[in-house]
């Protein structure tokens, strides 16, 4: 006579079962924080572009160029944490600036400043001593 055994060996036990759900619950959150995120950035992105895009036409259309004075650059040579070293050549500017208006876009206005360097009138490249 054969003996029937009446509890199989094989299979899960339902903890088993428990513990994988719980961590694919997790890992399935973990995803979507991630998606959302990247899906969040993309958004931001895309109004960054289009506000700069704005900005950039509108500051080739500009013509509101403001006279700041007048500065020169020189350019030294020193050694690594020194300051005051040798002159090796200055260049005289005219200094200006340009405001363009925009609307940012939770659409309040905002203004962007460009700070313009041009070649002082007269000067041939304004090389040092």
């Amino acid at each position: 006579m054969k003996i029937r055994r009446l509890k199989s060996q094989s299979g899960e036990t339902l903890v088993e079962v428990l513990a994988a759900a719980a961590v694919f619950l997790l890992m399935m959150a973990v995803m979507q924080g991630a998606v959302s995120f990247c899906t969040n950035a993309q958004h931001k992105s895309r109004q960054i572009r289009a506000v700069n895009a704005q900005i950039c036409r509108d500051l080739k259309t500009a013509a509101n160029e403001t006279p700041a004075g007048e500065a020169v650059f020189r350019f030294e040579a020193s050694a690594s944490g020194q300051t005051g070293g040798t002159v090796l050549f200055e260049v005289p500017v005219k200094l200006a600036e340009k405001r363009v208006p925009y609307k940012r876009e939770d659409g309040t206005a905002g203004e962007a400043v460009f700070y313009l360097f041009r070649p002082a009138s007269g000067t041939g490249g304004g090389e040092g001593p």
